[in-house]
């Protein structure tokens, strides 16, 4: 015996291809942010390098620790984590970031000495710290 059921009301899946993840631009309204407390946070020295693979990009951070198991001393570069964001939101970091830091008088200072790697920066201004 068999039933007819109405599938109307039911949502289509329609097929493989209509079904597969595409992705979507987000746009992001300060409004809807929602601050989580419990958020891990993350203090680097420096970022030691950037590398982009299938349209995201990598930033390695970098914090300056002293390794007390020798004798004397020695400061050693660690890597603390990674960041990894799409093409766009990269961009949109550094944008903002330059942004925020002329406008605290932080800006990029020119410098005759060839940068080779990230944690060449210099910066300029009343704050200024030299890496």
């Amino acid at each position: 015996m068999s039933q007819n059921v109405d599938n109307a009301a039911a949502p289509r899946l329609g097929s493989a291809e209509d079904r597969r993840a595409t992705p979507q631009p987000v746009a992001h309204d300060p409004g809807s942010l929602i601050e989580n407390m419990f958020a891990p946070e993350l203090y680097a020295t420096f970022a030691s390098s950037f590398s982009v693979s299938a349209g995201s990009v990598t930033i390695k951070l970098v914090s300056s620790r002293w390794d007390n198991s020798v004798e004397p001393a020695v400061q050693k570069a660690v890597v603390v984590g990674r960041v990894t964001l799409p093409l766009q939101g990269a961009q949109t970091l550094a944008a903002g970031l330059q942004n925020f830091l002329s406008q605290n008088g932080l800006g990029h200072v020119a410098s005759d000495r060839p940068r080779t790697r990230a944690s060449d920066a210099v910066i300029s201004g009343p704050n200024a710290v030299k890496l």
